[in-house]
């Protein structure tokens, strides 16, 4: 697990030697499974999008809003997730949500 970084040594996370599962951004709601993580104990999960957008993770079902967490365009984020799915939207446009696990 990576240390908080206050003069401490940063561990360095592995993209986990997998292409990254893409989602199609649009102005409805899209959802993808998760890529399933080598280590369940483990579950992060980092997102780079080519638009601003909004995401919000949850089961087969989810959807997400405008409202839901926005994620800035071309800035990549890690989350830690227990989730199986991440749904996400554009408030307009379209754009690619890319999703890679992290070990």
């Amino acid at each position: 697990m990576p240390a908080r970084f206050e003069g401490q040594i940063l561990q360095a996370l592995s993209l986990g030697g997998v292409n990254p599962t893409t989602l199609s951004l649009a102005v409805t709601t899209g959802n993808v499974a998760l890529p399933a993580p080598t280590n369940p104990q483990i579950r992060l999960i980092r997102l780079w999008s080519s638009v601003d957008c909004f995401v919000r993770f949850g089961g087969s079902t989810v959807e997400a809003t405008t409202s839901s967490h926005p994620l800035t365009a071309k800035v990549p984020e890690v989350f830690e997730s227990n989730q199986s799915y991440i749904a996400g939207i554009v408030s307009s446009g379209t754009g690619t949500l890319f999703i890679s696990p992290l070990e």
